[in-house]
């Protein structure tokens, strides 16, 4: 499986677009959950939340969110659309 990691300081900013090869752009791949950018559309639910819960002085764990573009880029990277998309049919019934 092919792993692309970019721009994963705090100095990052969710509109960076380093090249991914054939996959296009995929801005930033993984953010600290202290990054303001974080969006419910870039970083999901609890990744929003809980740099909203660091960034008003709540003792949060340390740890990153792997953004929405990070995850699709890897999705594409290495051809799993399909296979995830059969497994999740197979729990569907």
């Amino acid at each position: 499986m092919k792993f692309i990691s970019t721009c994963g300081d705090a100095s990052c900013s969710i509109d960076d677009a380093p090249a991914l090869g054939n996959v296009g752009y995929a801005h930033v791949i993984h953010s600290p959950l202290s990054n303001p950018d974080l969006t419910l559309a870039n970083a999901g639910g609890k990744g929003t939340n809980l740099s909203a819960l660091i960034r008003g002085g709540f003792p949060v764990p340390g740890g990153f969110v792997v953004t929405t573009a990070g995850y699709d880029a890897f999705v594409a990277a290495n051809d799993l659309a399909a296979p995830i998309t059969a497994l999740v049919n197979t729990i569907k019934g």
